[in-house]
């Protein structure tokens, strides 16, 4: 089923113009930074963080969304770079920004009302887009498409 599913994404994704792979990117990017750097008491997207101690379903959801959002921004940055250079530079330059990416949005997390950096959020990141990233480059080698 994998093999049937990579090779449909691919054929019609590498059909993508170049152009609207990087606005794909870029509205992505975009996207995740607002989420990232949105106060948690009063976000422009999604539900308010609930007022409290922390509990152990709020830190597996937020994890989750750290995951959901690096891993898809390598694949989406692989994506639109794997338009104009080989796939292993382009899985290169995505993790690399990713890990770039990851610290900075940490940073400006510090000077938002009611947020602060976080080591475990960076480390999660650090670790998703590696990841990720890995995934790529094995599933590239395991089922060659003809490009993406």
């Amino acid at each position: 089923m994998i093999p049937r599913m990579i090779r449909f994404l691919t054929t019609h994704l590498r059909r993508t113009p170049p152009l609207l792979r990087m606005l794909a990117a870029l509205a992505l990017t975009t996207l995740t930074t607002v989420v990232l750097l949105q106060p948690s008491t009063r976000p422009l997207i999604g539900p308010p963080a609930p007022i409290g101690a922390p509990t152990l379903a709020r830190e597996i959801a937020l994890t989750a969304g750290h995951i959901a959002a690096f891993s898809s921004l390598v694949a989406v940055w692989t994506w639109a770079l794997a338009a104009r250079l080989s796939l292993t530079h382009a899985v290169v330059i995505a993790v690399a920004g990713a890990l770039l990416y990851s610290p900075l949005t940490e940073w400006g997390q510090s000077f938002v009302p009611d947020r602060s950096a976080s080591l475990y959020d960076l480390a999660v990141n650090t670790v998703t887009a590696l990841a990720t990233g890995w995934i790529i480059n094995r599933l590239a080698h395991s089922y060659p498409p003809d490009g993406l």
